[in-house]
Parts: structure tokens; sequence; C-alpha cells
């Protein structure tokens, strides 16, 4: 009887070792994986963060010209508006059709100008907001990168 105890005892000892290091294996095998993730994840970010930074790069070059197209526009326009209102009396020469013409044509050429420099600014607008995001992600970049690099240490 006594032979069986201790036999029992040996049992329960070796099942109890063999439970707690494959609790530890575990413990041990859990956070490798966690940290695989976590890195995987973090590449993820920082690729996603170069998309978007080429992307709004991209967008940025090619806003360029359409501001400067923008403002030509509202150069040229602002220009004819400016001549047609200085004309003075010379559009009642033509009667009152060439007076109310003049004044039609005037007023098409003030929409115009309002609406090109409506546009102008809106571009202006978009093209600082990119600028900001580019500056926003290239500081996540940074931060990231630099959090990579501690996690692969």
């Amino acid at each position: 009887m006594k032979g069986l105890r201790t036999l029992f005892a040996l049992c329960i000892a070796t099942a109890a070792s063999a439970l707690s290091a494959s609790t530890l294996h575990a413990q041990k095998a859990e956070p490798l994986s966690h940290s695989a993730l976590a890195l995987a994840a973090l590449d993820r970010k920082i690729a996603d963060l170069d998309t978007e930074e080429m992307a709004a790069k991209k967008e940025l070059s090619e806003i360029g010209g359409r501001i400067a197209g923008a403002r030509q526009r509202t150069l040229g326009r602002g220009r004819s508006f400016y001549k047609m209102t200085r004309a003075g009396l010379l559009p009642v020469g033509g009667g009152f059709e060439g007076w109310i013409s003049h004044a039609m044509r005037v007023e098409r050429n003030r929409r115009l100008l309002v609406s090109d420099m409506e546009a102008e600014r809106k571009l202006r607008m978009r093209a600082a907001e990119l600028a900001q995001n580019l500056e926003r992600a290239s500081r996540d970049r940074f931060a990231m990168a630099n959090q990579r690099s501690a996690m692969d240490t």
C-alpha cells in the first residue's frame, strides 16, 4: 500500500511538472506570436503611410499646375472686368440695347471672375490640406519607424 501511495505521488508530481513546463512553453510562445503580429501590423501601417504619402505628393504636384492656370484665368478675367467697368459712357453710344448688352457682359464677366476666384481659393485650400497631411504622415512614419526599430532589438 505504501508503494502504491509513492507511485501515485510520483505520477502526480510528474504530471504537475509536465503541465507547468507546457504552460511555461505556451507563455513563452504567446509573446513571440504577439510580437510577430505587432511587427506585422506596424509594417502594414508604415506601408499604408507610404502609400498615402506618395498619393498626396502626386496630387500636390498636379494641383500646382491647376493653381497656376486658375491664377492666370483670374488675372485675365479681372483685367477684362476692369476694362469693361471703365468704359464710361461709350456703351450708351450704341443706344439702349447697346447699353443693356454691355451691362449683361459686365455682369457675366463679374460672375465668371467670382467663380474663378472661388476655384483658386479651393485649390489653394486643398494644397494646404495636402501639405498638412504630408507633414503628419511624415511624423507618423518616423515615429512608427522608431517603434519598429525598438521592437526589433
